[in-house]
């Protein structure tokens, strides 16, 4: 489900050429984020499909405004836990295992710095507001994505 999530966000990411010129996305050290995939393989797809996430929200950049991220940390909503009988891991809710996003941007504007700041989006809500939010239900990070579409909207965007 989260590969062919991949794939079509990364396809949709694709469309988004200028958007793809107006943001520049690196990342610290990901084997040090608080929650962000236990193997080299789950962070490096992981990190594929999170910059999807972003460049897809920066597509609204208006014209000749760049977006410049350096993600800090990352802690996924939920946990993972291990199901016995399969071997496998679950990633369960809890109110307690809230979203925690950590970034730096910069937001230049034909090379004139307009802003620039250290972020740390939570929701300690998360499963209160998705109860409400039911268009997002089944997309996977939908609840870190609800975070970033509220700050791009009130931070970059100042709606």
């Amino acid at each position: 489900m989260r590969n062919l999530l991949a794939a079509a966000l990364l396809s949709l990411s694709a469309g988004f050429a200028q958007a793809g010129d107006a943001m520049q996305i690196s990342y610290a050290d990901t084997a040090k984020f608080a929650d962000f995939g236990r193997s080299q393989w789950d962070r490096e797809r992981n990190q594929k499909e999170f910059s999807a996430m972003l460049q897809e929200v920066a597509s609204k950049l208006p014209a000749h405004q760049q977006l410049s991220i350096k993600v800090l940390d990352v802690n996924l909503a939920g946990e993972l836990e291990w199901v016995r009988r399969t071997a496998d891991e679950l990633r369960v809710m809890r109110n307690v295992t809230w979203p925690v996003i950590e970034f730096e941007y910069q937001l230049s504007e034909n090379g004139r710095l307009l802003r620039s700041d250290k972020v740390r989006l939570s929701d300690m809500s998360y499963l209160q507001d998705s109860f409400f939010n039911g268009a997002q239900q089944s997309t996977a990070w939908r609840y870190e994505r609800r975070m970033l579409d509220r700050w791009f909207k009130d931070a970059v965007l100042k709606r």
